[in-house]
């Protein structure tokens, strides 16, 4: 995991152009400013418009945020991507290292925003939910760590306005439901992330934008 110094939170200020993206409204962000009051919050969202920028804004405006990332393929292009991110958020989480998953549970202990993007396929080591209509390999992490912590969940989406502007869509907190035993309940958050998600696609569907096969693992091959 890599963090950023202040000067790189400077630099990150005027990489994102924030005369470009002014038209972000402050009333948008009063949201996060209570959602980030609970702490230890896991942040969720999809490859639903600019998904960067809503992050990004979010550390602009105070708040510690970790983004956990997957490895692109191409190792230059992966280094930029990541020289890039590191100017606008706390710190990147490599999300196969074997320290991602302990780097996200240590920001989050310090009652920092940990950003995951939860429409991936993840392949046998996902709960099975409901995604647009099919059973969809998911993957739980934020769900285990909001169940064993009884901290809540937040679903974040942003989108383009007919304007050119660009709204932030944050949905009330998602709290585990303790009465249902550990897998139950993990598997229970899991579905109402997932369906946020979905209800966001419907409403936008021209700015999701995800290539990958997200039903690729089946329930017969987990």
């Amino acid at each position: 995991m890599t963090s950023t110094s202040r000067n790189g939170a400077q630099k990150g200020t005027r990489w994102l152009d924030w005369q470009r993206y002014r038209h972000l409204s402050r009333r948008d962000f009063a949201e996060y400013q209570y959602h980030a009051a609970l702490g230890r919050l896991p942040a969720i969202a999809g490859h639903l418009g600019n998904w960067e920028l809503g992050a990004a804004a979010l550390w602009a405006y105070g708040y510690p945020v970790h983004a956990v990332v997957g490895k692109q393929s191409n190792s230059m292009v992966d280094a930029e991507i990541n020289r890039a991110r590191a100017t606008k958020y706390t710190g990147i989480i490599d999300r196969g290292s074997g320290f991602g998953l302990k780097g996200a549970y240590r920001a989050l202990a310090r009652n920092e925003i940990v950003a995951f993007v939860a429409d991936q396929d993840a392949r046998q080591h996902g709960a099975f939910v409901d995604f647009l209509g099919r059973p969809a390999s998911t993957h739980k992490g934020p769900a285990q760590f909001a169940v064993r912590n009884n901290s809540p969940v937040v679903a974040g989406f942003i989108h383009r306005t007919t304007d050119g502007k660009h709204r932030v869509d944050l949905r009330p907190p998602m709290w585990p439901d303790l009465s249902l035993d550990e897998t139950a309940a993990v598997v229970e958050l899991v579905q109402r992330y997932t369906d946020a998600l979905a209800d966001a696609v419907r409403a936008h569907p021209a700015e999701y934008f995800w290539a990958h096969r997200r039903w690729k693992t089946t329930v017969g091959t987990a």
